[in-house]
């Protein structure tokens, strides 16, 4: 093995920038120190140690360290009380132990004592290998996604790899190292990122430099090819001299392309496999010319978490619909029988490499719009469209759904079918939203396109949908006109004070009027009870109610009566085939009933469907009701029902009402608390009045006091 070797400039630099050498002042000793590896065992005596004797004034602290303890180790000579041992000729002994193959740094600093200045020494240091033990090489590749750390790899991502070239055989060395690797095609390299950890070279983060080319010897440097097979482009970056024991890396950054061609299985692979080779010192003797090559195996494929290829960017999805009365086009409203086409598109909005994998169209119906076998029809980006199979509509969710393929962006799917509308739809809501469904990529990290064909029935989607559109709602449905006797109105009169078949004064009498439409199919719009109230009953406060079609009951207010015209009138809403409102409310009996006719008739009121206007007043049902323009010009053109006459019971057209024996229970009629309400305005109005006048009172007969007191 070849000697070592220690050189020391003898003309020191002063510790202090623009320091005059030749003045006393801490001075800087630079040097080189030139070892060779010998191989030991743990605990052994290195065998290559080497004593550097350093000459100092001082005998201040010292320190002696290493930047990389792993290639040397230095201790200075104390004796046992730690004190550092001089030899005979006064100088200091540092011991010097090779550990490992490289380059480092060492350091010995004493501090000035007194009037004798301080002493740094700086030595660069190289361990030489033994040349006898062959380096034992190996690569390794990993992969990472800086953007989506846990995949998939998109377009826009940025990826960041680290080739890790390592020497696993103590004591030798690996020359002349150059990793290369061929990159995908997909990315693009950050020239700027291209970095280099070499420890055993004493580099550390090293910013590269492009070049043209490179060869062996330009450590600090890599090249980039132009793209070779499959589009690939290799990066080259030599990497120096590795010791046993230790490693360099070369770490670089790319960014996914936005232009990948995802119908090109190639253009998509992430897979990449870095390469290395190398030389080895020559065995026969250090003189001679480094042999090789030296290369480990190449690595296996480096990919990012989120599988081996890239994933397209999440889509857009943009859904839209539409609805048209192919029966009566333009028709204000919809009637039973007519045919609706529904439109439905789906769009990706994203970008050219975006896409929704699987794509599906779905469409829930509401009742009463049922699909028209035949009709269903999906277009792809404008093309002549697919005739979809009717078990696309699945009966028992009342959804249609197909399958649209893979839907990348820019490109658009219009699903477009017929319903026929039937009485369900009578009084629904007929809004009716379409979904978008399918794999968004970033949410599916292992999916990948597969091109599905478009046009087939798809399952109804579970899960919530990527995209919906706004509601579209054809022209509101309206039933046919009821034909004569379909539409009846009955009352009914109940005393609520007594059951002995007689009615009295004081007595409260509910009524229950019945409006009601038996014509399958047809309707009843904008219904109206009237009740014409005779004298002797006073409808009680509070006591209005409507029952609804739906079985709902609402609270109608006391307004529904007027008093002067005895006029009580409720909107009740539309009344459908098999419908039914029904009113209610309770009366006091008073004097004026006994000896008169207190038969009560109830009037139905509705407009046909076929006079109806969809765009006019619509009362809300429970509202109370007073046409503008009075009962005569309203009435026109309406249909109408009238009820046979109601009596409570022990009554008819001859009377029959007795007077009263105090046993019902006195309550509040209508005409009483708006006669109640009306007295206290009138008080409210008066009383500023009153407290005017009593003021102008008292200040008179102040006055006249005065004036009669003496003077």
């Amino acid at each position: 093995l070849p000697p070592p070797s220690i050189a020391t400039n003898p003309d020191p630099e002063p510790a202090e920038p623009g320091a005059d050498p030749d003045k006393p002042g801490d001075k800087i000793y630079k040097g080189t120190i030139t070892l060779t590896y010998h191989g030991h065992e743990p605990g052994q005596t290195n065998p290559g140690r080497v004593e550097l004797k350093i000459d100092t004034p001082s005998s201040g602290p010292i320190t002696v360290e290493t930047a990389d303890g792993t290639i040397l180790e230095a201790e200075l000579v104390r004796d046992e009380d730690g004190n550092p041992v001089r030899d005979e000729d006064g100088n200091l002994t540092v011991l010097l132990d090779p550990e490992a193959v490289g380059k480092t740094e060492l350091v010995i600093k004493q501090e000035p004592n007194g009037a004798y200045t301080g002493s740094t020494f700086i030595y660069d240091v190289t361990v030489r290998p033994d040349t006898s033990v062959a380096p034992a090489p190996a690569l390794s590749k990993r992969a990472e996604n800086l953007t989506h750390p846990g995949g998939p790899t998109q377009p826009g991502d940025r990826i960041r790899y680290t080739i890790e070239a390592s020497n696993g055989a103590k004591g030798s060395l690996w020359t002349d190292a150059v990793v290369t690797d061929p990159l995908p095609a997909c990315l693009e390299l950050d020239e700027k990122s291209v970095r280099l950890d070499n420890p055993s070279a004493a580099i550390a983060g090293k910013e590269l430099e492009k070049a043209a080319s490179v060869a062996a010897g330009d450590v600090g440097k890599f090249s980039l090819s132009a793209p070779g097979a499959g589009g690939r482009q290799v990066l080259s970056a030599p990497a120096g001299d590795i010791g046993g024991g230790g490693s360099a890396t070369v770490a670089f950054e790319c960014t996914v392309r936005r232009d990948i061609d995802f119908s090109n299985p190639e253009a998509m692979d992430l897979g990449n496999i870095a390469s290395a080779t190398g030389k080895r010192p020559n065995p026969d003797g250090p003189d001679g010319p480094d042999v090789g090559p030296v290369a480990p195996p190449d690595t296996d494929p480096a990919t990012p978490p989120g599988g081996g290829t890239v994933a397209p960017a999440d889509p857009d999805p943009r859904v839209s619909k539409s609805v048209e009365n192919l029966t009566a086009p333009g028709a204000g409203v919809t009637h039973l029988g007519d045919r609706l086409r529904y439109t439905v598109e789906l769009e990706n909005a994203g970008a050219a490499d975006s896409c929704l994998m699987g794509a599906v169209v779905s469409d829930p119906l509401p009742a009463g719009l049922e699909p028209v076998p035949g009709t269903l029809r999906l277009s792809i980006d404008g093309g002549e469209p697919i005739e979809v199979p009717d078990a696309a509509y699945d009966r028992a969710s009342r959804t249609v759904a197909v399958a649209c393929g893979d839907l990348w962006g820019g490109h658009a799917a219009v699903l477009t079918f017929e319903c026929a509308v039937g009485e369900a739809a009578l009084g629904a809501d007929n809004a009716n939203i379409a979904h978008a469904h399918g794999t968004v990529p970033s949410e599916s990290p292992d999916a990948r396109p597969e091109d599905p064909d478009p046009g087939e029935p798809a399952e109804p989607p579970a899960g919530g949908p990527e995209a919906s559109s706004p509601p579209a709602e054809p022209a509101p449905v309206i039933p046919n006109d009821p034909a004569e006797g379909d539409v009846s109105v009955a009352k009914a009169a109940e005393n609520l004070s007594r059951a002995d078949g007689t009615t009295r004064v004081g007595d409260t009498v509910r009524y229950t009027v019945t409006l009601r439409n038996e014509g399958a199919g047809t309707g009843w719009m904008d219904a109206v009870i009237r009740d014409d109230v005779p004298l002797g009953l006073e409808p009680l406060a509070g006591t209005i109610r409507l029952m609804l079609p739906g079985g709902a009951e609402v609270a109608v207010d006391d307004a529904a009566y007027d008093p002067k015209t005895r006029t009580l009138a409720v909107a009740c809403g539309h009344l459908y085939g098999g419908q039914a409102a029904v009113l209610s409310f309770d009366a006091l009996v008073t004097a004026d009933a006994v000896g008169a006719d207190i038969g009560n008739v109830a009037v139905g009121y509705g407009t046909p469907p076929s006079a109806w206007d969809p765009d006019g007043t619509h009362p809300e049902p429970g509202a109370p009701f007073s046409p503008n323009g009075g009962w005569d010009v309203w009435e026109q053109g309406r249909g109408k029902a009238v009820s046979d006459p109601a009596y409570p019971p022990g009554a008819d057209a001859s009377g029959g009402v007795l007077d009263g024996d105090e046993g019902g229970k006195r309550r509040t009629t209508i005409a009483h608390k708006l006669a109640q309400t009306g007295d206290a305005l009138l008080a409210a109005a008066l009383l500023p009045l009153t407290l005017a006048l009593a003021a102008g009172a008292a200040l008179l007969a102040s006055r006249r006091r005065r004036a009669r007191s003496p003077r």
